[in-house]
């Protein structure tokens, strides 16, 4: 007898989720950078092959592996210094790449620009959580964004299940509401007040409430922007490692836009 979707997705959340609590707390930054580039190999596998074609499988592995780069060359420089010339390694080199490729222009640029989007939307957006981790309280940081988005992830599925009457994107995501982004953005700003009141007691109030309400706003974004990929695509989920879930890509999609903002957050006005 098959599990329902929900008890899938609860199964995986319970033996996943302490096993990322332990990862994170009892791990180093070396070892957290290990986890996230994990995550972002698993990701961009799932996006390239979603956005490419069977034909163009070499192109994927190619992208996968110049998408590393700005990952491994922010956690290497442990700062942003080296980014940009790590993104011009990746624009040429995919250039060069597609220009061998002997395929039509038209279909050599649909390419080039799937290839350099997938390294801007996954591993450039993903490396803002190893710069997060690099921060004072770094390790506090990370717990405060995932559970925010993570609690906005789970209150937008349950409420808009609930309540959810008025479409949020019909032609996106027909499955979203209203009703859920209004509760996912409430879940949102309980799970970052919830964290803050265990670890991170220093943080005031306002500070919580807006990176609560922001990274809730921009995480729903996120989500839909998924969305507008796989409907593109033409297909339900990134992939299949995480039951009730669909795939890696599915999971991160809102904690891609939401790293960054509060990033730059933390780093501009509490560093």
């Amino acid at each position: 007898m098959e599990l329902g979707v929900g008890l899938k997705r609860w199964l995986t959340a319970l033996i996943t989720g302490p096993l990322l609590i332990l990862a994170i707390a009892l791990g180093s930054k070396f070892s957290f950078f290990l986890l996230v580039l994990l995550v972002v190999i698993i990701s961009l596998y799932e996006f390239y092959s979603m956005v490419f074609k069977e034909e163009t499988r070499i192109a994927k592995w190619f992208g996968i592996s110049v998408g590393l780069l700005p990952l491994i060359a922010i956690y290497s420089s442990n700062g942003l210094q080296s980014i940009l010339g790590i993104l011009v390694v990746c624009t040429i080199g995919l250039f060069t790449f597609f220009l061998f490729s002997n395929k039509p222009t038209i279909s050599l640029i649909n390419d080039l620009g799937k290839g350099i989007l997938g390294i801007l939307y996954i591993s450039v957006l993903a490396s803002h959580l190893v710069l997060i981790r690099g921060l004072s309280f770094g390790k506090e940081w990370v717990f405060f964004v995932l559970a925010t988005i993570f609690a906005g992830d789970t209150g937008a599925y349950y409420t808009g299940r609930a309540l959810g009457k008025h479409k949020l994107s019909p032609t996106i995501s027909p499955g979203k509401t209203m009703e859920g982004c209004i509760g996912g953005l409430l879940a949102s700003v309980l799970g970052a007040m919830v964290v803050r009141s265990l670890i991170l007691p220093h943080l005031k109030l306002s500070h919580t409430l807006i990176l609560g309400i922001a990274m809730g706003i921009v995480g729903q974004i996120g989500d839909l922007c998924e969305s507008m990929i796989k409907r593109a695509a033409r297909v339900k989920d990134s992939g299949r490692i995480l039951p009730g879930h669909g795939g890696m890509l599915d999971r991160i999609d809102g904690l891609l836009f939401a790293a960054p903002l509060a990033y730059y957050y933390i780093w501009v006005l509490l560093k």
